[in-house]
């Protein structure tokens, strides 16, 4: 099956759940076939950005994608990340550009991302040597994190996002519950790869507050249930894919022997979150960048 065609099923399958066809619930196939046009026009636009992840540096890559899906991005403590060397980025999970706007703004080709499982990501072919793949099993945990302090060793940057999952955009759900509890993860990595050092980033602003107030959206109860279904309005209608995506790097911090590294990086996200003397600037496009291209 070719790339677009994979995509194109995730899609309309991930769009029915979205809107409360999970689980084998009665009238799904009917809502996947009803998806499934506009899954196809979404699904080549996701191969279109695949095809320059496969061809290009990773950071020029992110930028495109950037562009092409309407998205700016500003940032703030830029300055306080180092611009070489071993780099654990553990970000908070909005969704959507939310990586890829971490990737343009640490401006590193040496970057991988531990991912979830999911299909559509491993039908993302060009972006997937990029990617470390986890999963729920004892054996899987353990050999992710061996492939994270690998990189780490090597001097590397590695994007993790701890909580495991979709959290809250403070930008349009609040501050309060914004950070889902994270794993253990970050402790024993940075006791795998002691050399690295760990930057606390916060990311807000990748959810369309548009698309969050679309009347389709109170179909779903949970706060982030909605979020799924703004989510995909913003991918089916580009009239609120235009938002400017907010990042806020911390200072970055070692583990050291008897310290909680979890909760340490919890308080930081937090002050990151509330800060409000951020000095926010916009994310300049190199002259090099690609221009915006339709897919």
């Amino acid at each position: 099956m070719n790339q677009v065609e994979l995509l194109t099923g995730i899609i309309a399958r991930e769009g029915a759940e979205s809107l409360g066809w999970e689980h084998g619930r009665p009238g799904g196939a009917f809502a996947r076939a009803l998806l499934r046009p506009v899954a196809r026009r979404i699904a080549r636009e996701f191969a279109a950005c695949d095809e320059v992840f496969a061809s290009r540096p990773l950071p020029e890559a992110a930028r495109w994608t950037l562009d092409h899906f309407s998205a700016s991005v500003d940032v703030a403590g830029l300055e306080r990340v180092p611009r070489r060397g071993p780099i654990l980025l553990v970000a908070n999970h909005p969704g959507l550009t939310d990586a890829v706007a971490l990737i343009a703004a640490l401006d590193r080709a040496d970057l991988r991302i531990v991912a979830a499982d999911y299909p559509f990501l491993h039908a993302m072919r060009g972006l997937g040597p990029r990617l470390i793949f986890l999963d729920a099993s004892r054996a899987s945990q353990l050999g992710w994190i061996r492939a994270v302090s690998r990189d780490l060793r090597q001097g590397s940057v590695v994007l993790l996002f701890p909580a495991g999952g979709l959290e809250p955009d403070p930008a349009v759900l609040g501050v309060a519950g914004a950070l889902l509890p994270w794993s253990d993860s970050v402790g024993l990595i940075a006791r795998l790869a002691p050399d690295a050092q760990i930057v606390p980033a916060t990311v807000s602003g990748v959810l369309s507050a548009r698309s969050f107030a679309h009347p389709l959206t109170p179909i779903r109860r949970s706060p982030r249930d909605r979020q799924r279904v703004a989510t995909l309005l913003q991918l089916i209608d580009k009239r609120y894919r235009s938002v400017t995506a907010r990042i806020a790097f911390g200072a970055p911090l070692t583990a050291e022997r008897g310290t909680s590294v979890n909760g340490e990086l919890t308080m930081r996200m937090r002050d990151l979150l509330l800060d409000p003397s951020a000095a926010w600037k916009p994310l300049s496009r190199r002259p090099s960048d690609p221009a915006t291209t339709a897919a």
